[in-house]
């Protein structure tokens, strides 16, 4: 559709949803930039580059616009013992723990969590 279009879309409804597919990965740095824009979720395709490994420099790029990427059950929890996870992002974690216990205790430290 074009920058300048969208951002006259989302000027028209105040707000703005976006979401990238693998093969525009390309242009997030410069979608970030569109005013208004209350998240960018970004959406792995199959077969293609993902986006989490990108996820730290889409943040530098865009470092108050809330940003959605899929991860592992493991990336998440690596990122996380490692401080490595960039915050403003929402984690779509395709996996699954043991317990409600184990799922609590996670849930205390992400709370917990200063990236």
């Amino acid at each position: 559709m074009g920058f300048e279009f969208t951002q006259r879309l989302i000027d028209a409804f105040g707000v703005g949803h976006l979401h990238i597919h693998s093969l525009g990965a390309h242009l997030a740095p410069a979608v970030s930039q569109l005013k208004g824009l209350t998240e960018l979720d970004l959406q792995d395709d199959p077969g293609c580059e993902r986006y989490f490994p990108k996820v730290r420099e889409i943040r530098r790029h865009s470092p108050d616009l809330p940003l959605r990427v899929k991860c592992t059950l493991e990336e998440f929890l690596d990122g996380l013992h490692a401080h490595t996870l960039p915050t403003g992002v929402l984690y779509t974690v395709q996996g699954a723990l043991d317990s409600v216990d184990e799922a609590n205790r996670l849930a205390e430290q992400v709370r917990a969590y200063r990236g």
